[in-house]
Order: structure tokens, then C-alpha cells, then sequence
């Protein structure tokens, strides 16, 4: 039998028809009729193409993959919600002239519903609850459905819109980040770090932003790696002559901020000059023969005391800050 076999209808009218002849294993050798696939629509001339390797091509066009919803809420428990199950991220903007409160909620058998944070878009702060116009953005992968609920509610008139999309945007600072590279930011300071007094040693690390003065740090801080320091170069130099009058009269030294001092008995001396703290005398103190010097590292010159051994000794003083 050849292919494409001609019939005749009801009317006599001859056609034929587009067959294939094949041969089969339990028909034997029959024709199969060629059917021709379409787009779907009435008298479409628009057919659909097999590839070379057998493959149906189709163009489906662009789905969607955004959801919008959007109502009011004037009064407590009211609820906007939307459906969720093909969705990684809800955005919701408030707006409005309102007085209460809007918690966003997540529930997965649409009955029971759970509160869920949100982050500010505008700060990147985590939140729980909007007292206030926001747009935050809300992870809600893994749930069927999203709602805004009034929590609590004074007056006015909230307008929100909800947009639930599949793309993946909402990064908070309590969830991992996303693979790759990412870019955290950076911390700049200009001026003095301002720890505080360190007292005691903490049992557990410390973490989280620090202040300089709002939060200061006490405990034990420990540093892993290289720290690299600078010294500070002195700006202010005080100096003088002190005079011990009496032997056995200890002389304070005048108050001058310092970080070192250097104290040299004068070379025309003739006793000892002795120098300590305010109790310092000649058994106690450190003896400075006519000509020697000391250096010591002090905060204020006014913590030295001198004295002599004999009568109208004196003592040159250098100080740096």
C-alpha cells in the first residue's frame, strides 16, 4: 500500500490523506495518519517544530514570577495576605496615616500563623513589628503563605502592598550569606580609640559593635596576629631648677602632665640628693651624687619628691609629654 492514501466522503468528493506506511509487529502493515500539531488556537497556521534530534520546540514565553496584593487595614486583627508556596522573598511597603501596630506573620497549612522579621531596606535592621510607613523585605522560603496582621490598633488607615517574587534578595546578620564573594564593609576610625579601663577577665568572648564612649569595653582583650603601634612623638617640654633648703625637708616637684622625667644633681653639690615618692628622706630615697642623673617614667612631675643631705643641695629637672 502507498503512502498518503486518497478516500472519498459522504458526498463523493475525493481528498487524501497524509499517511505513513509501517509495518507493525502486531497490526502487521498498515498506514499511520499524520497529524500535525499546532499552538492551540482555531484555525492557527502557527505549527510546532520538531528538532533534528526529535525534540518538541516551544515557545512558552516569559512566566511570571511576581505576585502584588495590596488592601488596607482600619481596624485590630485585619489582615492583607498572599500566597507564598513559589516564593523566596515578600516585600511590603506601609503606607498611610496610621496608629498601632503590624506584625508580619508566615503559616504553612494557612490556619496557624507565626510572627517572622523582617529587614528595614532602609537600614538593613532586623524588625518584628511596624509601628510606623516602612518597606522591608522578608525571607519566607519554605512557607505557603504571608499576611500582615494589625496586632494592635489605635486609629487610621494603613495601606499595604505586598509583592512576593522567587527571586532570593534578603540578606540579615543572623542568616548565613549566600555563596560567593561578598563585600561586608569596612570600619573606619579618625582620632583616639577610647576602650576604657579593662578590670576583669570576661568568661565568655565579647561580640558585637562597640562605641567608643557609649560602650566601653572592660575585661581582658585578647589579639590574635600582628598589632601594629606608633609612638607618639613628645609636644611639650617642662623643665626647672629645684631646691632643697633643708636638709630633711623633702621639695615636691611643681605638676606638669608628663611621660618621662629625667632629674640630674647639680655638679656643684657638695651633699646627696635623695629622690623618691612623698615619704622619700636619706634612707630611703635614691641618692644622686653631683652629677648624676635618673630617668623615670611618670604621668605627672608632681609625684616626685626630693630631699639632700645637706643644706641648699640642688637638682635639675627635664620632662617630656
Amino acid at each position: 500500500m502507498a503512502d498518503n492514501v486518497s478516500i472519498k466522503d459522504f458526498g463523493g468528493n475525493a481528498a487524501v490523506i497524509a499517511t505513513d506506511q509501517v509495518t507493525d509487529a502486531t497490526l502487521g502493515t498498515v498506514e499511520v495518519q499524520y497529524m500535525k500539531l499546532m499552538d492551540g488556537t482555531i484555525d492557527s497556521t502557527n505549527k510546532l517544530v520538531i528538532d533534528s534530534s526529535g525534540r518538541l520546540q516551544a515557545n512558552i514565553g516569559n512566566l511570571p514570577t511576581d505576585l502584588a496584593v495590596s488592601g488596607t487595614i482600619t481596624a485590630l486583627s485585619q489582615t492583607i495576605s498572599i500566597p507564598t508556596s513559589e516564593t523566596q522573598t515578600v516585600g511590603v511597603q506601609i503606607s498611610g496615616t496610621w496608629s498601632g501596630s503590624l506584625t508580619p506573620e508566615v503559616s504553612i497549612d494557612g490556619t496557624t500563623y507565626y510572627p517572622i522579621n523582617f529587614v528595614d531596606t532602609g537600614g538593613g535592621l532586623l524588625g518584628n513589628t511596624w509601628s510606623a510607613n516602612n518597606l522591608g523585605q522578608i525571607n519566607v522560603g519554605g512557607t505557603l503563605y504571608f499576611r500582615v496582621r494589625a496586632s494592635a490598633w489605635s486609629s487610621g488607615t494603613a495601606t499595604i502592598s505586598l509583592r512576593a517574587t522567587s527571586r532570593s534578595s534578603v540578606i540579615s546578620l543572623n542568616e548565613s550569606l549566600p555563596q560567593g564573594s561578598n563585600t561586608i564593609g569596612a570600619v573606619s576610625q579618625s582620632g583616639t580609640w577610647n576602650i576604657g579601663s579593662i578590670t576583669t577577665m570576661p568568661t565568655t568572648p565579647v561580640t558585637g559593635t562597640f562605641w567608643q564612649t557609649t560602650q566601653p569595653v572592660s575585661g581582658t582583650v585578647g589579639i590574635t596576629g600582628t598589632v601594629a603601634t606608633a609612638e607618639v612623638p613628645p609636644t611639650t617640654v617642662a623643665h626647672a631648677l629645684a631646691t632643697v633648703t633643708t636638709a630633711g625637708t623633702s621639695v615636691q616637684l611643681p605638676a606638669n602632665t608628663a611621660k618621662s622625667i629625667t632629674i640630674k644633681a647639680s655638679t656643684t653639690n657638695t651633699g646627696i640628693i635623695y629622690v623618691g615618692g612623698s615619704t622619700v628622706s636619706a634612707s630611703n630615697g635614691f641618692p644622686l651624687y653631683a652629677g648624676d642623673t635618673v630617668s623615670l617614667d611618670i604621668s605627672n612631675t608632681s609625684v616626685i619628691w626630693i630631699d639632700a643631705s645637706i643644706n641648699a643641695q640642688t637638682a635639675n629637672w627635664i620632662s617630656n609629654e
